[in-house]
C-alpha cells in the first residue's frame, strides 16, 4: 500500500523531477513586508527640528532611516529573484511534489467509493487555501502546508464518519517542523458529487451537486462556524451547468449548462438579470468568461461567442431563444469540444484603441488550438472575428496548434504569457510555450483525467488521483538536492 502511495505522488516530468522540502514561501516575506510597512507609516520627517520621528515619539536617527530603506530594497530584489526562480522552474519543468489524501468513506452511503471530484482555489489567494469537492457531496476548504504527506482518516461516531481528521501516525514529514495540511471547513452540500465549487469575496460560496441548481452559501468571519445555506439558484437550466463563474470587477454571476442555456444572476440574490437558450439544439461541453466576453465550446466543434455588455443590453427571459452570435466558428472538424479557456491580452491589438484577447480551445481528439478575439462594430452591431480564420493562416509571434494529448483535452488553464497548462482524459498534465508551440514538460501518472488545474501563486493543484490531492511547488531552487525520497522509502 505505501509503495503505490509513493508512487501515485510522484508524479513526474519529462525533464526530470525533485522531491525536496518546499521553502516557507510566504509566512517569513509577509512578517517582514508586514514590519516595513508597519515602519514605514510611523515615521515621518520634522521640517522644524530637522529629525526623523517616530510614531511613539521617539527621535530616530538618519542610520535608521537608512537601514528601513536597505530592508525595504532588500525584501524588493528578494520578490525579484523569486519571480525569476519560478519562472526558470516553469520553463525548465522543476519542481516538488507534496499534498494530502482522505480516508474513501462515502459518508452518505457506507462505501469505501468517496473520491476527489474537484478543486477550487479560495478567494484569497494570500491565504494559500483550496476548496475540494467530493463525489459523496462532502466540501472541504484546507489550507495548504508544506508536510511532504498528510492522511485524513474520518472520525467515527457509531457506525457513522462525521468528520475528516489528520492522522499523525500516516501522515509523513521531512522534518518536525513543517506545517501540515489543515482542514478548516468540512460540510455536506447534499447528494451526488460535487462537481463545481467558487467563492466569492470571503462572503459567499456556490456549489453544484450534478444538477441544474446552483446552491449559495453564506460565509462567516467565525472560523469556527462552517457556511451557511442559504438561496438555491433555480430555474434557468435543465440539464448539468459546465461552468460557473463570477464575472470579474461585477456581482453578475455566469452559467452556462449542456443544453444549450445561458443565464446572468445576481450574485446577492439570485436574480436572473439574463435567461435564453442557443438555437439548434446545440449541446454545450464547456464555456468561460474573461469579463468581456463569453465563449461556449460545442458538441458539433464550433465556439460561439456573445459580447456581455451586449447581451446584457438585450432582454430575453423565461428561456427565449439566444440573438444570433456575436461570433461563431468552427474549432474542431471532426469532434467536440471539450475545454475552453480564456487567455488574457492578444498581441494583435498592441498599440491599437481596440484590444483583442487570446482564447484557448481542446477537443476530444487532444488538439489545443490558440486564438486571437477581436473585437469589432459593423454598423453599430457587435462582432467577435476570430485569427486565424484558415488553415492556412498563421498567429503573429504565436503558435496556433498543440499537439500531444491523447484523448479529449478535460481542462485548460492560461498563466502568463509564457506558458499555459493542460490536462487530458490520458492522465497527463502538459505545459506549453504559447510562442513556440513547443511543450515544456509533462506531468503524468495520474490514475484518473484530471480535471482540475488549481493555481495559487506558485503552486499548481491538480486532482486525478482518486482520494489524493497534488500540490506541485515550483518555488524551490532546483539546484538543491533532497534525499526526501529516500527519507520516506526509508520509513514506510
Amino acid at each position: 500500500m505505501y509503495v503505490n502511495l509513493i508512487l501515485l505522488l510522484c508524479v513526474h516530468g519529462t525533464h526530470g523531477w525533485t522531491l525536496s522540502r518546499a521553502s516557507r514561501r510566504f509566512s517569513s516575506w509577509q512578517r517582514f513586508a508586514q514590519d516595513s510597512n508597519d515602519d514605514e507609516e510611523r515615521l515621518f520627517f520634522d521640517d522644524f527640528a530637522g529629525q526623523i520621528i517616530g510614531g511613539g515619539g521617539e527621535v530616530l536617527s538618519v542610520q535608521s532611516s537608512d537601514s528601513l530603506q536597505q530592508r525595504v530594497q532588500t525584501m524588493q530584489q528578494e520578490q525579484i529573484q523569486k519571480d525569476a526562480r519560478i519562472l526558470r522552474n516553469w520553463k525548465t519543468g522543476n519542481w516538488n511534489v507534496r499534498g494530502f489524501s482522505m480516508e474513501t468513506v462515502d459518508t452518505s452511503s457506507q462505501e469505501n467509493n468517496a473520491i476527489v471530484s474537484t478543486i477550487a482555489a479560495a478567494s484569497d489567494q494570500e491565504s494559500c487555501c483550496i476548496w475540494v469537492g467530493r463525489t459523496d457531496g462532502s466540501v472541504l476548504k484546507v489550507q495548504l502546508g508544506k508536510e511532504y504527506w498528510t492522511y485524513f482518516r474520518s472520525e467515527h461516531n457509531g457506525d457513522f464518519p462525521t468528520a475528516l481528521l489528520r492522522d499523525d501516525e500516516m501522515s509523513q514529514s521531512t522534518a518536525s517542523d513543517e506545517e501540515p495540511f489543515l482542514i478548516q471547513y468540512q460540510f455536506s452540500t447534499g447528494t451526488g458529487p460535487a462537481t463545481h465549487i467558487l467563492e466569492h469575496e470571503d462572503n459567499y460560496l456556490f456549489t453544484i451537486n450534478d444538477s441544474s441548481d446552483i446552491q449559495q452559501w453564506l460565509l462567516h468571519d467565525d472560523p469556527e462556524r462552517c457556511p451557511e445555506k442559504y438561496k438555491a439558484f433555480k430555474g434557468a437550466h435543465s440539464t448539468d451547468i459546465v461552468v460557473l463563474k463570477v464575472l470579474p470587477k461585477t456581482n453578475v454571476l455566469f452559467s452556462a449548462a449542456r443544453d444549450g442555456s445561458i443565464s446572468f444572476w445576481n450574485v446577492e440574490t439570485g436574480d436572473i438579470y439574463y435567461n435564453c437558450v442557443l438555437e439548434g439544439g446545440l449541446t454545450v461541453h464547456c464555456a468561460d468568461s474573461d469579463g468581456h466576453s463569453i465563449y461556449l465550446g460545442t458538441s458539433d466543434g464550433t465556439v460561439v461567442a456573445y459580447q456581455v455588455k451586449d447581451l446584457l443590453a438585450t432582454t430575453a427571459t423565461g428561456g427565449n431563444s439566444c440573438p444570433m452570435p456575436h461570433g461563431q466558428w468552427t474549432a474542431c472538424d471532426n469532434g467536440a469540444l471539450t475545454s475552453i479557456s480564456c487567455g488574457g491580452p492578444g498581441t494583435l491589438g498592441r498599440g491599437m484603441e481596440q484590444p483583442t484577447y487570446l482564447l484557448l480551445t481542446g477537443d476530444e481528439n487532444g488538439v489545443i488550438k490558440q486564438w486571437e478575439i477581436i473585437p469589432r462594430r459593423v454598423d453599430g452591431s457587435p462582432k467577435l472575428e476570430q485569427w486565424p480564420k484558415l488553415s492556412t493562416q498563421r498567429l503573429t509571434k504565436k503558435s496556433h496548434v498543440f499537439r500531444g494529448h491523447h484523448g479529449a483535452v478535460s481542462s485548460l488553464r492560461a498563466i502568463d504569457s509564457t506558458k499555459f497548462v493542460s490536462s487530458g482524459v490520458d492522465g497527463s498534465v502538459r505545459a506549453w510555450n504559447p510562442v513556440s508551440g513547443n511543450e515544456l514538460f509533462l506531468m503524468e501518472g495520474f490514475d484518473d483525467p484530471v480535471k482540475s488545474l488549481c493555481l495559487l501563486e506558485d503552486l499548481l493543484v491538480t486532482d486525478g488521483m482518486k482520494k489524493f490531492v497534488c500540490v506541485h511547488d515550483f518555488g524551490g531552487n532546483a539546484e538543491e538536492e533532497s534525499d526526501d525520497a529516500d527519507f520516506y522509502l526509508d520509513n514506510i
